[in-house]
């Protein structure tokens, strides 16, 4: 092996030598959106100098084989000089990795695998450029005094703390994002911690510390030289700050304990004490109106200016008023103002230089100007051009004075008025294509000339294309929708459906479309998978329809007392149990076959196993990058299936042993369904398809295209024959997965469709979707059965209860999740708690008990008092 060099060694521009490295850490710093991208990494050498390696994204095929605290025989890099910004390391050089570059893989070597250049407090002040990012970012080692929750502020969230090192002044520390996250539930007072990569920022003139996203924390440091340094430095307590307040939380008791204490002082030093308050963040922000106010004619938000609040937008029409007016005073003076009564018409104080009175017509109805005081009076309207006007103007005045006690009332003034005419115009003309842009609108131009004909508009203008008459039926559409017509525009579509047009030929076949079979050859693989899901749904069918005809003519079943009895049991649904699910929201959850576990999953990419009914965390299943939007339990197995944006679906163990990956998708997935048979999996994806895998051997069966738009929900039959789709394209489709053929296709929501479920009864579908409503189907009639005005905000998931199909569940983003019984579709039990969106809801094989997630981070069980009454009876 050839001989390796030293990081010291290295010159900018100079030949590379070969370095034997140990990776440190990996990072991606990108300092403004117009930035590109770049991968670094930091590498330590034999020596223990550290270098920094600077790698584009767009090499995957090397960072595929680089892995952390790994070590390698690094050659053919290029040497340059080192960044002006943002340095992890204080180096002479940064390496280049390129194409040429190439890591080889070589065995342990005694480097460290930690690197720490730790800057003492006194060096701090050094580090920071004003005008510039940072130079060098910087590596602390500190006791914590004082550490906070995550709390938002301005959409963005934070976590601060202070801390100090040997010199025991307190500095404080806020962490941004995914790092806050990261380290909320290790970070505690009275602990030591190494922190890096931290950059040197000012607020109100005082020293603070930032993370970067190469951040990273060591919690009670040990390594070697260090540890005398730790064992000081836990020994010591800060000094008293003017800045971060007090050491004890005694003394922040005694000080401020109270929004009302907060108020009452100054609010030029309330900054001083942001971080020194022990209240609630939500309190404070809820009560701080000292920190915002809205201008009370063009709602924009007003800017302190001496003492006062000051609105940018109607000081500058206030100032081209009085600009008007001098000109105006100067060419046609007023005859009639030395003769007025002093009370008729107040006069402004004048300041230096004076300045003439100003009319009620253009005077800003907002906060006093530095340079003018107050008005204490309503201000006089436009001098009078005749006598009769200005006796109007004297009577304006004398009522003015027999009502002085009532408070001034200004006027808007036109620039004032204009501007909010514009803003709000805006405005509206934004939400109506947001609104049109989420409608779905035929495609055919004979379906667009139908509906419009329907909708009592103009088939067509003249010059008008098909492209332009279809955006002019979207706006449409939208402006019903908007204006509160909702049920014009549905009646609009069931009409359509309801329609039969047998045209053999006349004036307007040219846009009609011709239908023909659309075959893909498929593999050998996915033709055995086809034959044993037609073996297994005919027994499964059979069995189905066999218990069907029993119940029909057996005297003993009584189908409506038992229908009533699961109805009842539904009505006593109540909250059982509740449990923080993640740091983050969560995306999914789900049952496994015998009801013993439950699976969710959050943003944060992370499923967990759950035991029920106490709701136990289990196991926690890590491996996706990107976060987690699915999870489901298999039929036949104790395996789960979880889906994430990363593109990947992956099949696990109940232990978190990862068995597959299923890679192939284009774009993020949606939703990943068990057939009924567990030996297929199914997923859905916004690149416009749904697949079919093979969850023994992880290969990709069928991949599915039929949608316009992305796919989002996916179900199968009972007897594992059919399965349906869902997409934004307000469509729902049934395949035949024996044939491949799609046999159904279900229009009639108006807006994106997002959950679908079969009923075990065999023959009814549910659908859900962002128009609020939930649609029953039956595929025998192939036909909308019955609409049901479901929710107040769009339904993110729906499932049949899985014994029988007795009644139905819809969860909502208004926060609730709804039972409905399955003979009439009446409501049957409204479960509320939740404090925000309703993401997904699961129902146990049973029946008794049934699941909810949303994105206040809680799992909520709702539970069935009459089954755990009757439970107690049988145990008497």
């Amino acid at each position: 092996m050839m001989a390796a060099g030293k990081v010291t060694d290295l010159l900018p521009y100079e030949p590379p030598v070969p370095l034997k490295v140990r990776v440190i850490k990996k990072y991606c710093i990108q300092w403004s959106p117009t930035d590109k991208s770049h991968l670094f990494y930091l590498l330590v050498d034999e020596s223990g100098n550290a270098v920094e390696a600077k790698i584009s994204t767009r090499l995957k095929k090397i960072d595929n084989k680089v892995f952390l605290y790994k070590c390698y025989l690094l050659t053919g890099y290029v040497v340059d000089p080192p960044q002006k910004i943002g340095r992890v390391v204080d180096q002479t050089v940064t390496i280049i990795v390129g194409d040429r570059a190439e890591f080889h893989a070589i065995d342990e070597l005694p480097i460290q695998k930690q690197f720490y250049s730790f800057a003492p407090y006194n060096s701090l002040e050094g580090r920071y450029h004003p005008t510039a990012k940072t130079v060098l970012l910087t590596d602390y080692l500190c006791k914590i005094q004082r550490v906070s929750t995550v709390f938002q502020r301005s959409n963005i969230n934070m976590l601060k703390m202070v801390v100090f090192d040997h010199s025991r002044e307190p500095i404080e520390i806020t962490l941004w994002e995914k790092i806050a996250f990261t380290y909320a539930n290790l970070l505690a007072r009275e602990k030591v911690i190494a922190i890096s990569s931290l950059k040197v920022t000012k607020y109100l003139g005082t020293l603070q510390l930032e993370s970067t996203s190469a951040t990273t924390i060591v919690i009670d440091l040990a390594i070697e030289g260090y540890s005398e340094e730790i064992k000081s430095l836990k020994a010591l307590t800060a000094r008293a700050s003017s800045h971060y307040g007090y050491q004890t939380e005694d003394d922040i008791r005694n000080n401020l304990t109270t929004i009302g204490d907060i108020l009452s002082k100054n609010p030029d030093t309330i900054n001083n004490h942001r971080f020194s308050c022990i209240a609630k963040v939500k309190e404070i922000f809820a009560n701080r109106k000292w920190f915002s106010r809205k201008c009370t004619v063009c709602l924009d938000n007003m800017r302190r200016e001496g003492v006062g609040m000051v609105c940018k937008n109607c000081i500058v029409a206030q100032e081209e008023s009085i600009k008007t007016m001098e000109i105006d005073d100067k060419e046609n003076p007023n005859p009639n103002s030395t003769t007025s009564p002093p009370h008729s018409i107040p006069q402004i104080p004048p300041p230096e230089p004076p300045i003439p009175t100003i009319p009620t017509a253009f005077v800003p109805p907002i906060a006093p100007i530095p340079s003018l005081p107050r008005p204490l009076a309503p201000i006089p309207s436009i001098r009078p051009p005749n006598g009769e006007t200005a006796k109007k103007t004297n009577e304006a005045a004398d009522s003015d004075e027999d009502g002085a006690d009532s408070p001034p009332e200004y006027e808007v003034s036109e620039e004032s008025r204009l501007y909010r005419e514009k803003q709000e115009k805006a405005k509206q003309d934004f939400l109506m294509k947001q609104r049109a842009a989420a409608l779905a609108v035929p495609t055919n131009d004979k379906a667009v000339r139908s509906r419009l004909r329907r909708l009592e508009e103009p088939v067509t203008l003249f010059g008008e294309r098909e492209m332009e008459r279809r955006d002019r039926l979207r706006m449409i559409m939208a402006k019903l929708d908007a204006g509160g017509e909702f049920e014009r525009l549905r009646k609009v579509v069931e009409e359509e459906e309801a329609a039969v047009v047998m045209e053999d030929g006349g004036g307007e076949d040219e846009g009609e479309v011709i239908e023909y079979p659309f075959y893909t050859e498929g593999s050998p693989e996915l033709l055995r998978a086809r034959y044993s899901i037609a073996k297994d749904s005919m027994v499964k069918s059979a069995m189905r329809l066999e218990r069907a005809r029993r119940k029909r003519d057996d005297p003993d079943e009584d189908l409506d007392a038992e229908i009533n009895w699961a109805l009842d049991n539904a009505k006593s649904f109540g909250l059982d149990c509740s449990e923080i699910g993640d740091v983050r929201p969560l995306a999914g959850c789900s049952f496994s076959y015998d009801g013993k576990l439950l699976a969710t999953c959050s943003l944060t990419g992370v499923a967990k196993i759950w035991s029920m009914p106490g709701v136990k965390l289990v196991t926690s299943l890590k491996g996706h990058v990107e976060r987690a939007t699915d999870v489901k339990f298999s039929p036949t197995k104790d395996h789960v299936a979880t889906a994430s944006a990363d593109r990947t679906a992956k099949l696990w163990t109940t232990e978190g042993t990862l068995l597959n990956t299923y890679t192939g998708h284009l774009d993020r997935l949606a939703r990943v369904a068990f057939h009924p048979s567990g030996m297929y999996l199914g997923t859905t994806s916004f690149d416009k398809t749904w697949r079919l895998w093979d969850t023994e051997t992880g290969g990709e069966l069928l991949l599915q295209e039929g949608h316009s738009r992305s796919v989002y929900g996916l179900a199968f039959h009972p007897d594992g024959s059919l399965a349906a789709s869902c997409g934004l394209d307000a469509l729902a489709r049934v395949w035949d997965l024996r044939s491949g053929r799609s046999i159904l296709a279900l229009e009639g929501h108006v807006k994106p469709v997002l959950g679908v479920s079969f009923s075990p009864n065999g023959y009814h579908l549910a659908t859900g979707g962002e128009d609020n409503t939930c649609r029953i189907w039956d595929l025998r009639k192939k036909k909308s059965l019955y609409t049901i005005p479901a929710h107040a905000n769009l339904i993110s998931d729906i499932k049949f209860e899985p014994q029988e199909g007795y009644f139905l569940v819809t969860a909502s983003y208004d926060m609730t999740a709804k039972i409905w019984s399955s003979r009439d579709f009446k409501p049957v039990k409204v479960l509320s708690g939740h404090e925000a969106k309703v993401t997904s809801v699961d129902v146990v094989a049973d029946g008794q008990s049934i699941a909810t997630v949303s994105h206040d981070r809680t799992i909520k069980l709702w539970s069935s008092k009459n089954a755990e009454r009757d439970q107690a009876m049988d145990v008497d």
